[in-house]
C-alpha cells in the first residue's frame, strides 16, 4: 500500500510502503484433556485448516519467554500429522504455561494458544499422628492406580487398588507417630496393561505426638519455667496465652522454656506444640499462675526484721497451701484444728514460717543481709571449735588455728583458703538432704513454693498436734532447727557451762517462738482489725534489682549423661547473687562462726537412678553472648560429683563426722583435719556414727560409674536466642562439665 502525509504545504510518500497480509491461519485450540505423568505433560488440539505443521513451547508459570524444556528453549515444531505433544524432564507437582500455534506452507504462524498445565504428583493430602491421606492427579478419570506402602527393597504392604474415577486418594491408617513413611504408586490403561510407576514415589511425615507436659508451675514468682518430655521432635514451640488469634509462640529445640519479666497475680494459658517435616503437632496445654502482690493487709512494713519480696510471696502462698490440704479443700484463709481446737490463719502460719531463717540462716534486722530463698549452709554448731594447723612456708614452720568449718575446703590447704564443696542445708529452713520426710532435690528444697510448703505442713501438723502453750510448736522448732536451740555464750562469745550440768553447755530454748510472738519486735502481730506480719518487704537490692523470686534466682536448665540422650531438669546454683543479702564474713566462718557458702554448683535427679547430685565444675563451661554464666571456679581441675543413695545421706564435709555428738568426737576430728582423707580417691562408705546409717563420701574424678560397668560425662545444655524473622528461636545445645 502506498501512504502518503501533508506538512501543510507539500505532500510526502512514506518510505518504505507499508506491507500488510490477511490473517493465514486460525489459533488452534488447546483440549482440555491433558495427561500427565509426574515428569511429563501431554497436551491435545484440533486440527486447524491450511496448517502444514504445529509448534509448541513451554514455560514456568508466572514467566514470560520461551524457557522450558525444549532443547533450545525455543519453538519446537511438531510433524503436520500430529495432533498432540509430550514435554518430558518436567518437575512433579509444577504448575507450567504451554503455547501452541499453527504455522502455514509459507511459515507463516498463526496466534498462539496460551493454557496454565499442572504435571502431575502423588502426595500427602493429609496426616496425623497415626495416618497419612495421599493424593493424586487424575486430569481424565482414565487410569487404575495402585498404592502400596514401602517396607523395603521390593517389599510392600497394605496394597490398595483404586478403580477408573473412583477416587483420587486413599488414607492409611494405624501408623505410629513421628514417623517417615514411602508409598509406591502405579497406574495402568486397563487391567491386561503392566502397572506403570507413577514417579516420584511419595513420602510422608505423620505428625508428632502433642509433648507431654510437666505440671504447670502451680505458683510462679515472675520467672515460670516450662517443662516437657522429649517426642522425637526437633524443634517445639510455646506460648503464654494460646487463646489469642495469633499466639505468640517462643521456637526451641530445648524441652523447656522460661519465661521471664511476668507480672504478678496473672493466669496464663499455656500451649506447647512440637514439628517434624510434616508440621506442627496439636497443644498440650496447662496453666500457670503467678503469685499475688503483698497486700498492704498483709504486712506493717515497719518491723525489726527485713524479707525480700519474693520470700513474703512465696511464704503466704507456702502457708495458704498447707492449710488448704488440712482442710481438704480450696480454702487457704485459716483452719480449726488440736484438743482443744483453735484457729490458726495463713498470717499466723507464715509468721511462725519466718520466725526461723533469721536465726537458722542469718540475721535479718538488716537489709543489707536479708534473707533469701538460695540461703545455702548455715549457722552450725561448728563455729565453736577450732584447730592448730601446722605447715611450712619457704622453709619456714608456719602456725595457724581457725575454725573447724575449714572441714568444708576440698584440699584442707593452708596456704589459701578455697571454697567449700558442700552444704548441711538449702533454702531459708536449711532442708537436710537427709531429710526422708521431704522427698527432692536442691533446688525444690530452696523454692519457697515447694519445699517452702512442705515445711508449712510440718510445722501446720506439729501446731495442730498440741496447741495448749504452742508446747507442740516450741518443741519441733527447739529440735528440728538448731538456730531455735543455740548454745549460751558469753560476752567474749565464749561458751558458757550448764550451772545444772558441769559437762554440757548451756543453750537457749524458745528462740525461733519468741521472734513469732513473744518477743517486743515479735513478727505475728494481731489486733481486733486482723493479723498480720510485722515485718519489712525489700523490693529491691542496692544495685536496684528486683527481689521478687520465690526460688533465689535458681536457673532452672537440662541436664543429662554423655550417652543418654534423655535429658533430666537440673539447676545452676550462682551462690554469688542469691537474690538477697549474703553474709559478709571470712570464708572460713571464723568472724561470725557461721559455716561459709559453697561455690556455684549444679544440683539435679538421676531419673534413672533416683540418685541426688550436687556437681561443681573446675570450670564452667565456655558460654555465647546470650548467657551469664556464674564466674567462681573451684580449686581443682577436675569436676566434683557428689551423689547420694535413697537410702542414704551426706555429711556436709569429706572424711568423717566431727560433731559433739559424735561416739569420739576427737578421733573423728582428728581423721577430719590435714590430708587424712582423699578428695579424689575412690568412694568411701562409713557406717559407725549415727546408729549404723550409711555416711556416703563419695568423690568421683571427672565422670561418674552410671551402670554396667560404663562411665558417662555430665552434660548441660547452653541454649542462646536466635533472632529469626518475628518469633524469637531459642537454639540449645549440649556441653560437657
Amino acid at each position: 500500500m502506498l501512504l502518503w502525509w501533508y506538512d501543510g504545504s507539500a505532500w510526502h510518500k512514506t518510505v518504505p510502503p507499508p506491507e500488510c497480509h490477511t490473517k493465514h491461519l486460525d489459533t488452534p485450540g488447546i483440549d482440555d484433556s491433558v495427561t500427565t505423568g509426574g515428569s511429563t505433560l501431554t497436551i491435545r488440539w484440533g486440527p486447524v485448516e491450511g496448517a502444514q505443521r504445529y509448534q509448541v513451547q513451554i514455560s514456568p508459570a508466572g514467566t514470560s519467554g520461551a524457557v522450558g524444556a525444549s532443547v533450545d528453549g525455543g519453538w519446537e515444531t511438531v510433524v503436520s500429522t500430529g495432533e498432540s505433544h509430550t514435554f518430558t524432564g518436567l518437575a512433579p507437582g509444577t504448575r507450567y504455561t504451554v503455547q501452541l500455534r499453527a504455522v502455514d506452507a509459507r511459515g507463516n504462524p498463526s496466534a498462539a494458544a496460551t493454557e496454565d498445565r499442572r504435571t502431575s504428583r502423588a502426595r500427602c493430602q493429609a496426616v496425623t499422628s497415626s495416618s497419612v491421606t495421599l493424593a493424586w492427579d487424575d486430569p481424565g478419570d482414565g487410569y487404575q492406580w495402585r498404592i502400596r506402602r514401602i517396607t523395603g527393597v521390593n517389599q510392600y504392604t497394605d496394597s490398595r487398588t483404586v478403580a477408573k474415577g473412583a477416587s483420587t486418594q486413599t488414607t492409611f491408617t494405624g501408623l505410629a507417630a513421628q514417623t517417615r513413611y514411602w508409598f509406591a504408586v502405579d497406574r495402568r490403561m486397563a487391567s491386561s496393561d503392566q502397572w506403570e510407576a507413577h514417579t516420584p514415589f511419595p513420602h510422608c511425615h505423620t505428625s508428632p505426638n502433642s509433648p507431654v507436659l510437666a505440671p504447670c508451675p502451680q505458683a510462679a514468682d515472675v520467672d515460670g519455667t516450662i517443662r516437657w518430655m522429649s517426642n522425637g521432635a526437633y524443634l517445639y514451640r510455646v506460648t503464654l496465652d494460646r487463646t489469642q488469634t495469633n499466639p505468640a509462640w517462643v521456637i526451641t529445640n530445648s524441652t523447656a522454656h522460661t519465661f521471664t519479666g511476668l507480672p504478678e497475680g496473672k493466669t496464663y494459658n499455656i500451649a506447647v506444640q512440637a514439628r517434624n517435616p510434616q508440621g506442627w503437632s496439636s497443644s498440650s496445654t496447662c496453666s500457670m499462675t503467678t503469685l499475688p502482690p503483698i497486700a498492704d493487709s498483709q504486712v506493717t512494713k515497719t518491723g525489726a526484721y527485713y524479707f525480700t519480696e519474693g520470700t513474703v510471696k512465696g511464704v503466704l502462698y507456702a502457708a495458704g497451701q498447707a492449710i488448704a490440704s488440712r482442710n481438704g479443700s480450696t480454702s487457704t484463709e485459716q483452719v480449726v484444728c488440736g484438743n482443744p481446737q483453735t484457729t490458726v490463719t495463713k498470717i499466723q502460719l507464715a509468721a511462725i514460717m519466718l520466725s526461723i531463717p533469721p536465726n537458722e540462716a542469718y540475721s535479718a534486722n538488716s537489709r543489707s543481709t536479708v534473707p533469701s530463698p538460695m540461703a545455702l549452709s548455715r549457722w552450725d554448731n561448728l563455729g565453736q571449735f577450732t584447730q592448730t594447723h601446722v605447715y611450712t612456708v619457704g622453709g619456714a614452720e608456719m602456725e595457724e588455728t581457725k575454725s573447724l568449718n575449714i572441714r568444708l575446703y576440698s584440699h584442707m590447704k593452708k596456704e589459701e583458703d578455697v571454697r567449700a564443696h558442700w552444704s548441711p542445708g538449702v533454702g531459708l529452713w536449711q532442708i537436710d538432704l537427709f531429710e526422708s520426710a521431704i522427698n527432692m532435690n536442691h533446688a525444690e528444697r530452696t523454692d519457697i513454693t515447694k519445699g517452702g510448703v512442705e515445711v508449712a505442713k510440718f510445722l501446720l501438723q506439729e501446731h495442730c498436734r498440741k496447741t495448749t502453750n504452742d508446747q507442740g510448736l516450741k518443741s519441733t522448732l527447739n529440735n528440728r532447727w538448731h538456730g531455735c536451740y543455740p548454745f549460751a555464750r558469753d560476752e567474749q562469745g565464749n561458751l558458757i557451762k550448764d550451772p545444772n550440768n558441769n559437762t554440757q553447755y548451756l543453750r537457749i530454748p524458745d528462740v525461733c517462738y519468741d521472734i513469732y510472738s513473744r518477743d517486743r519486735d515479735k513478727i505475728y502481730e494481731t489486733s481486733s482489725s486482723g493479723d498480720k506480719l510485722n515485718i519489712r518487704v525489700e523490693e529491691q537490692d542496692s544495685e536496684g534489682s528486683a527481689l521478687d523470686q520465690v526460688d533465689g534466682g535458681i536457673v532452672a536448665r537440662q541436664c543429662r549423661w554423655s550417652s543418654n540422650s534423655i535429658p533430666m531438669p537440673c539447676y545452676i546454683y550462682d551462690t554469688g547473687n542469691p537474690q538477697g543479702g549474703i553474709l559478709n564474713d571470712h570464708m572460713n566462718g571464723s568472724e561470725s562462726g557461721m559455716t561459709p557458702y559453697p561455690s556455684a554448683f549444679i544440683s539435679f535427679t538421676d531419673s534413672a537412678t533416683n540418685i541426688k547430685y550436687a556437681v561443681w565444675p573446675a570450670q564452667w563451661p565456655s558460654s555465647s553472648n546470650f548467657l551469664q554464666w556464674p564466674k567462681e571456679t573451684v580449686s581443682s581441675a577436675k569436676s566434683i560429683y557428689r551423689a547420694v543413695m535413697p537410702n542414704e545421706y551426706v555429711r556436709c564435709s569429706p572424711g568423717r563426722d566431727v560433731t559433739p555428738e559424735s561416739s569420739n568426737s576427737a578421733v573423728a576430728a582428728a581423721d577430719c583435719a590435714e590430708e587424712i582423707y582423699k578428695p579424689f580417691g575412690a568412694k568411701v562408705t562409713n557406717s559407725d556414727f549415727d546408729n549404723g546409717k550409711h555416711i556416703v563420701e563419695g568423690w568421683f574424678d571427672d565422670i561418674v560409674l552410671f551402670g554396667n560397668g560404663q562411665s558417662h560425662k555430665l552434660q548441660l545444655q547452653n541454649c542462646g536466642t536466635i533472632p529469626r524473622s518475628q518469633i524469637p528461636h531459642i537454639l540449645c545445645w549440649w556441653e560437657d562439665i
